[in-house]
């Protein structure tokens, strides 16, 4: 017997391509246990747009935004130690939002 998931119960509502119907989708979605992926795929065929619009879509609904905040003060404060010695840094909006640091080869554990 193929019992259908509530992830995929979920997925076959009708959804309005207007902001709060989408977020409550996606909201919806998260709650029965779908995953980040899971929920902008689901989105990208289900509005029939592309998975980047969808991820966007997904990570700024109120369900996940959180997760990518980084007005965080723990984690700007991080990101301004770890930033120090830093080979490349990345700043959006007068926030620091990337580091990058470059690992050479002979710096690799065997």
């Amino acid at each position: 017997m193929n019992k259908e998931t509530e992830i995929e119960k979920v997925s076959k509502r009708e959804v309005l391509n207007e902001t709060d119907d989408i977020n409550k989708f996606i909201s919806e979605l998260k709650t029965t246990g779908a995953s980040l992926i899971e929920t902008f795929k689901i989105l990208a065929s289900k509005l029939n747009i592309n998975t980047d619009l969808a991820y966007d879509m997904t990570r700024n609904s109120p369900a996940w935004s959180h997760i990518f905040n980084v007005d965080n003060p723990f984690t700007q404060e991080f990101l301004d130690l770890a930033s120090e010695d830093a080979d490349e840094v990345e700043i959006k909006d007068s926030k620091l939002v990337s580091i990058t640091y470059k690992l050479e080869n002979d710096s690799k554990i065997d």
